[in-house]
């Protein structure tokens, strides 16, 4: 009897072992490529928002290592001091901090006109910042949150900061951050806003990130032989604390679910910024413009995010929502 107890025993801590083996291998699997890139971008001016993020604070890190001047688009100035120091520390590289509010098109168009003021050019444009499966909330001017501060915002920011782009080329690039969750998403060119159907935050931010998809494709239609070139980064299922706020009303079953099923397979901030870093210093894309990418390569999209007559449509219907005109 006492034999069977240890070989039972045995044969348990063999089969832990291999289990947790197994899902260390597949960690490391969904964590991602690493950004082939080693290139440095001395001197180059990159402006990131939503850089007071997880994803952001590493992403200024990198940069600055590569020799980036940084300017951090962030709405804690006190949190975005606290990382400019250290990341001065760390790389004595140069890095700014100015307040936005993504949320917000007015402070989009203060803080732009901020930096129109104070820089000659920008080289590198991050549109980072992000909400994810909010509640039904609204802008300041109305707009349902994820058609606003995941799109309208993105697409004024980088109208506005257009004439620092082009002096910037060539080689400037315009990065603008998606999601694979842009695959569920339709554009409901009546109601975006969700002001008469009824409110659902999948399909709210799914479309909002279909149009980041589709903003890009345009905008490298738009800009063309300028020396300004676009793409649209998926970063991967990441821990970036974006949906924490759905934590509560998950009830105790899919509490348990998303501990031990999901969160485990998220990709660190650190892995999550590797195709973002490819597009933004990369030189195998410095001719490219327009494309979807994901693990440090082009991919292709579905057939909603490749309709150019759409792109063409939501440009024209972001510019009078913001009230831009080309």
């Amino acid at each position: 009897m006492g034999m069977e107890i240890i070989t039972l025993v045995v044969t348990l801590i063999i089969l832990i072992g291999l289990l947790v083996s197994l899902v260390f291998i597949i960690r490391c699997m969904v964590q991602g490529k690493t950004c082939p890139s080693r290139c440095r971008i001395d001197d180059k001016t990159v402006l990131i928002t939503g850089a007071d993020t997880s994803l952001g604070v590493d992403l200024v890190r990198d940069l600055c290592r590569r020799g980036a001047r940084v300017i951090m688009a962030v709405t804690d100035t006190e949190l975005g001091q606290d990382v400019a120091v250290e990341v001065r520390g760390e790389t004595n590289g140069e890095v700014m901090v100015e307040y936005c509010d993504m949320g917000s098109l007015k402070s989009v168009r203060d803080f732009t006109t901020k930096i129109l003021e104070q820089e000659s050019r920008i080289h590198v444009l991050i549109n980072l910042s992000s909400v994810m499966w909010c509640p039904l909330e609204r802008t300041p001017e109305g707009f349902e949150k994820h058609w606003g501060f995941n799109h309208l915002s993105n697409f004024v920011m980088t109208q506005l900061l257009m004439p620092l782009l082009h002096r910037g080329a060539p080689d400037a690039r315009i990065i603008t951050v998606s999601s694979a969750w842009y695959k569920r998403g339709t554009i409901h060119w009546e109601d975006p806003n969700f002001n008469t159907r009824k409110y659902n935050a999948i399909d709210a931010y799914s479309q909002s990130k279909l149009a980041n998809v589709l903003f890009t494709r345009e905008l490298a239609r738009k800009l063309d032989g300028t020396g300004v070139n676009t793409y649209c980064v998926n970063p991967g299922m990441t821990q970036t604390g974006l949906g924490t706020h759905i934590v509560p009303g998950l009830g105790c079953f899919w509490l348990t679910a998303a501990l031990f099923c999901w969160l485990p397979w998220l990709k660190t901030s650190k892995n999550a910024n590797q195709s973002i870093i490819f597009c933004a210093t990369d030189p195998s894309v410095s001719e490219q413009s327009g494309f979807y990418y994901s693990e440090c390569g082009v991919q292709l999209t579905n057939e909603a995010a490749s309709k150019m007559d759409d792109a063409y449509r939501l440009w024209e219907m972001s510019e009078r929502m913001a009230g831009l005109t080309s």
